[in-house]
Formats: C-alpha cells, structure tokens, sequence
C-alpha cells in the first residue's frame, strides 16, 4: 500500500492512515511520503505547515494502534535541486509481519 503526499488535517490524519495500515497483508508494507515539518523552514513550497509531519510521528501513532507493525525505515529525504532550496520528505515504510514472525 503506499501513501503519496496525502496531506490532510492533523484530526484526519492517523485515522485515514491507519484504515489503510489494517489494508496490509502479513508479509506486505505501508510506504508513507510527505512533506516532513522540517520542509516549512528549510524546503521550498508545499501545503499548510499544520499538515507536515515526521516518519517518526506517524510510525509512533500506527504502532500505537497496532503494535504489531514494524517500522523498517523512518527518516528525512532531502531532495535539493541545483541551485536552491527542494523538498524534505517525511519516508515511512512500515511491515506487517507474516503471522509465524509473531512472538506467541
């Protein structure tokens, strides 16, 4: 499943994604790509800096739901073209584990 710039407002957020976090099959991944917080002070462009988030934010509240998804990748992108200021993304890659990866 992967989520591309889905932008929305913070009270729609974890809801939205986490519909689409229950969609993952065991073995299968949520890629998440948005404009990380960082990208209002220091990127260039974008949505509203109160729909920004962090890989770290939206991992923390996907496992707080189900705590079974493991977070692979969670990190800043910067993708700086020359000359000036380019985009920071927020990259998430969460995992559901197949059911036999799960502690008993």
């Amino acid at each position: 499943m992967v989520l591309v710039y889905l932008h929305l407002p913070v009270d729609e957020r974890v809801p939205v994604y986490a519909r689409a976090a229950a969609a993952v099959a065991p073995g299968g991944r949520l890629l998440i790509v948005g404009h990380d917080r960082l990208h209002c002070a220091e990127g260039h462009g974008g949505p509203d800096p109160d729909r920004l988030f962090t890989a770290d934010e939206i991992a923390a509240a996907l496992q707080a739901s189900d705590p079974t998804l493991v977070a692979e990748r969670a990190e800043v992108v910067r993708r700086v073209p020359a000359p000036g200021q380019g985009p920071i993304d927020a990259l998430l890659v969460l995992r559901r584990p197949y059911l036999q990866e799960l502690p008993q």
